[in-house]
């Protein structure tokens, strides 16, 4: 009689995009607005396995990753004037699993807007991001090895750097102070 025993490693393995930054445990980065002073945390809490809760002080966002990348599922964002909410059905695309020169990608996901003023209605998000290449940013929290990401909404557009492991250390409103 043979037996045969295999061991199962029971560590479950997150399929988060490394360059989101995004693992198995909660993390809190740091920016500080250009021109403003002052800083303010992100913050990312696992709901279940490789879904987590994204919030700030004005906005948050409900994320999931799976084998094609990180997608939204939802946003809220408040402001002086108001307070919206984004469901996107089916979840939209915020990034792709593996990030190199020359990805490039869209949200291209409807979405039912609400807001406080009482609007609600069916949207689309058609936000295309592009990688542009490799960078070393240096920034309050350090050095990084980035990707420059390129992003394009309707005719506001936006240069985003981000570091493997790490997720966003610069954008043209904020830099990285502290990541833990």
């Amino acid at each position: 009689m043979i037996l045969l025993l295999l061991a199962c490693d029971e560590t479950p393995v997150s399929a988060c995009p490394s360059w989101s930054g995004l693992g198995l445990e909660t993390r809190t980065w740091t920016y500080s607005r250009f021109g403003e002073g002052g800083t303010y945390d992100v913050l990312a809490t696992p709901t279940a396995l490789d879904e987590f809760l994204l919030t700030s002080p004005d906005y948050d966002a409900e994320l999931t990753c799976e084998a094609s990348g990180l997608l939204v599922r939802s946003e809220h964002r408040i402001t002086e004037a108001l307070e919206a909410w984004w469901d996107y059905d089916p979840p939209a695309l915020w990034m792709p699993a593996n990030l190199e020169a020359g990805t490039a990608w869209s949200l291209g996901s409807g979405y039912a807007y609400h807001d406080s003023t009482g609007v609600v209605e069916t949207r689309s998000d058609d936000t295309q991001f592009a990688v542009v290449g490799a960078t070393e940013q240096h920034v309050t929290a350090g050095g990084f090895d980035t990707l420059e990401v390129q992003v394009l909404d309707g005719a506001q557009g936006d240069t985003r750097y981000y570091a493997d492991g790490v997720g966003l250390v610069l954008d043209g409103t904020a830099q990285l102070v502290a990541v833990d």
